[in-house]
């Protein structure tokens, strides 16, 4: 089943029960004629569904009146309505109003007077007042219907329905305008429709009441002359009695339905009311069948409580049906009118659009053809400015496209010589990747397949450009440098090992660090591989970049730099140790007193040595980290009494430079796993840099941050801050903010450098923060456990 003709059903599945209870429910529009409102799901259903789903709602909906008045005939009235109106709707595109007026003209009323008054037989009267009733009530129903989906159309309610268009400007002047003549005209006839009742029903108020007095007038005389009076004056259709207690009679003539306990007595004021007879009728017929009863109290009488006098109410029916007919004609009359009234307004009000939008059609291709534009004038102040203001902005967008032409032989020029000049530089950019042998440069999609493999990269990996259809860099990649990962995996499945290589120049755009390549003879070759993400115009990433370089010969180089240092380190320290302990024992006076001047350069060449044993120290610890030879010791401890030990061991080294050291610790341990002595390293070389860096009178504050990830132990200063331009050397070796002769703070530039490689190497790491002029903060940072 389609989506159309599942919504169809739908529709239909919902409209039929609202069929059924609008023609339950009624509205009095006066004595005897009631509204129902069981055809305005009909139109409904005619309108957004069509013919089938239209005749299915009606026949639904008229099966109720089947059992209510007891034959076929409103029903297939109601279904061939339906049946009309769905298909002048659709078909013919009339209005659904108009619809159902040429229905009940052409076809409904003479199926109304063959069915009721030629096959049931019923009273011309009746029949009058049902040709003119029903049409009414089915016109009603149609309008109602049509301004609920012309409402439901403005609102975009419709959508996705059949015939679910937009709302048409000509049925919203219709609608408003045929609503106005229907109230306008329908008003005061309903109020004198109601005023003609009231008034018959006071007529036989006054006369039943004046037959009671009367009869009152008579009690006076004796029984017999009570017959005399009723023999000589009693209608045959008048009832009476005198009555003694409340029901019980002791003379009557005629019958007195309203003392029975059949029916209903309906009180219409305080002495008048209408017995009605029970019974599965109609209306109409059971008031034809009731009688008017007024009952007069007896006072002064005796036993005798009241006077019940009765006539029949079919005289009043039969009066006010007669006058009914009259105000069904007007309010046809007025009806009819109102229809071809707006019929004839809304099409006129419309016609200036209509006209506009037929010369608007072909307005694209005259537009694009330079043509002389000219839209239809209207008499109608407001159209006439719309059409005036579409003119001339057809005629700007004409003289526009002219002008774009004209433009566009230039543009076309414009773009092959830009073409041209962007091939030139296609090429010039594919001699220079083509002649950067010394640097592998590697481009792929967004899922890792290489779509550019230049020279360098072949000569540095060993492969071809063209044997690497469908691959990604992953198999250039040493595994063991890739975590949880597995290289026997399916071709199809290796982007999730690209995933992860490019996972932090992905997040933070880019990445550059050291890897191990595999050439494809299964070479290792060290590289330098800095990857970018490549982004389109909407900052999608579009594929990645790496360019790669190899660093052999600089690890080599590195490799005997380091062998150097540690080898002028080692054989340095042991004379340093002899030479500063001389000079100790100098300085302190263990060889007798100096001279004063021979005392200075004494103690100036002691304070050298120990500087440098310091550095010889530092690069000795530098050079272990870097070759691996440092172990750690990683164990999950609690971090605050490291912290704690750390602050107490430098307050010897703060107190004499005024600063004040300060602990700021949780109430609850702060468990990581740590290296205990490489951690109070790293933490005593941030605590000496604040307390050196800090002013006197300053604080060095030392405190824990902590999130779901890990720990940081920050340190605080209020020294003098970090220049811009140093920041990114912070953590290299011999890196130092001052490095003039006459610096005011001593060190060897490594302390951070070796804070960095312990914390590296402790799965954690060390970084900082800091504002040139208002102090820095530096924090060491372990993974949470």
């Amino acid at each position: 089943m389609t989506a159309s003709r599942s919504r169809v059903l739908i529709g239909t599945l919902i409209l039929i029960p609202l069929a059924i209870a609008g023609n339950m429910a009624t509205i009095p529009l006066f004595f005897g004629v009631d509204l129902i409102f069981g055809s305005v799901a009909v139109v409904i259903a005619a309108m957004l569904l069509g013919v089938i789903p239209a005749a299915l709602v009606a026949a639904a909906g008229g099966l109720y009146t089947v059992t209510l008045w007891g034959h076929p005939y409103a029903l297939i009235i109601f279904i061939a309505e339906a049946i009309v109106v769905a298909w002048l709707y659709h078909r013919k595109k009339l209005n659904p109003v108009v619809g159902d007026a040429l229905f009940w003209l052409i076809a409904g009323a003479p199926l109304v007077y063959g069915f009721y008054n030629s096959v049931m037989g019923m009273p011309a009267e009746a029949v009058t007042t049902i040709l003119f009733k029903q049409p009414l009530n089915g016109i009603f129903n149609a309008l109602l219907a049509g301004t609920v989906i012309m409402f439901a159309r403005l609102l975009g309610a419709t959508r996705g329905f059949l015939s679910g268009q937009g709302a048409k400007t000509v049925d919203v002047f219709f609608y408003a305008f045929f609503s106005l003549v229907l109230i306008a005209g329908a008003a005061p006839i309903i109020y004198e429709a109601h005023s003609q009742l009231w008034e018959e029903q006071e007529r036989m108020s006054q006369q039943l009441a004046q037959d009671n007095q009367r009869l009152i007038a008579h009690f006076d005389d004796k029984h017999l002359n009570y017959h005399r009076y009723w023999t000589s004056t009693n209608k045959k259709t008048l009832a009476q009695g005198v009555l003694v207690g409340k029901q019980q009679t002791i003379l009557k003539t005629g019958t007195l339905n309203s003392l029975s306990e059949q029916g209903e007595l309906r009180a219409l004021d305080a002495n008048f009311g209408v017995w009605l007879p029970a019974g599965d009728m109609s209306q109409m017929q059971r008031w034809r069948q009731g009688r008017y009863v007024h009952r007069a109290p007896v006072g002064d009488s005796g036993d005798i409580t009241a006077v019940v006098s009765e006539l029949p109410a079919a005289s009043v029916v039969d009066a006010l049906q007669e006058k009914y007919t009259t105000l069904f004609a007007l309010l046809t009359l007025i009806l009819t009118l109102g229809v071809i009234a707006a019929l004839i307004l809304s099409r006129f009000l419309t016609t200036p659009i209509r006209a506009l939008t037929e010369a608007s059609e072909a307005l694209d291709q005259r537009i694009t053809d330079h043509e002389t534009i000219e839209l239809p004038s209207s008499n109608i102040i407001e159209f006439n400015q719309l059409s005036e203001t579409l003119g001339s902005m057809s005629r700007r967008l004409s003289q526009s496209v002219a002008q774009l032409r004209q433009s566009r032989e230039a543009v076309q020029q414009e773009v092959a010589e830009r073409t041209r000049e962007l091939d030139e530089t296609t090429r010039l950019l594919r001699n220079i990747l083509e002649a950067a042998t010394e640097l592998a440069i590697i481009a792929t999609d967004p899922r890792g397949q290489i779509i550019l493999f230049n020279s360098g990269a072949e000569r540095l990996l060993g492969y071809s450009a063209s044997e690497l259809n469908d691959c990604t860099p992953a198999i250039f990649h040493d595994p063991d440098e890739i975590p949880e990962t597995d290289f026997s995996i399916a071709a199809n499945e290796r982007d999730t090992v690209f995933s992860q290589i490019v996972a932090k120049a992905t997040e933070k755009g880019l990445d550059a660090q050291e890897w191990t390549y595999l050439r494809k003879d299964g070479a290792r070759i060290p590289v330098w591989l800095t990857i970018t993400p490549i982004h389109s115009d909407a900052d999608d990433i579009t594929g990645y970049l790496g360019i790669a370089e190899d660093i052999t010969e600089r690890k080599r180089l590195d490799r005997m730099k380091n062998e150097f240092i540690s080898t002028v380190s080692h054989e340095l320290r042991t004379p340093l140790t002899s030479i500063a302990g001389a000079l100790g024992l100098i300085t302190q006076g263990g060889t007798g007193e100096l001279p004063a001047k021979a005392q200075k350069m004494a103690n100036v060449a002691y304070r050298n040595t120990q500087q440098l044993s310091a550095l010889v120290n530092d690069l000795l610890d530098m050079e272990k980290l870097v070759s691996g030879k440092v172990r750690m010791t990683l164990c999950e401890d609690d971090i605050r009494p490291i912290t704690r030990e750390a602050v107490e061991n430098h307050l010897a080294f703060a107190n004499p430079r005024n600063v004040t050291l300060e602990t700021r610790e949780p109430d609850a341990p702060v468990a990581v796993s740590v290296d205990k002595q490489r951690f109070a390293q790293a933490l005593s070389n941030l605590i000496s840099n604040a307390i050196k860096f800090s002013p006197s009178g300053g604080r060095v504050i030392v405190d824990f941050q902590s999130d779901a990830h890990g720990v940081a132990v920050q340190v605080h200063d209020e020294g003098p801050g970090i220049p811009d331009h140093f920041q990114p050397k912070i953590f290299q070796r011999f890196s130092q903010a001052d490095t003039s002769d006459n610096r005011k703070q001593p060190g060897t530039g490594l302390g951070l450098a070796i804070t960095k490689e312990l914390m590296t190497q402790m799965g954690g790491n060390a970084a900082f923060e800091s504002v040139e002029g208002q102090g820095s903060t530096f924090w060491l940072w372990l993974p949470q456990q």
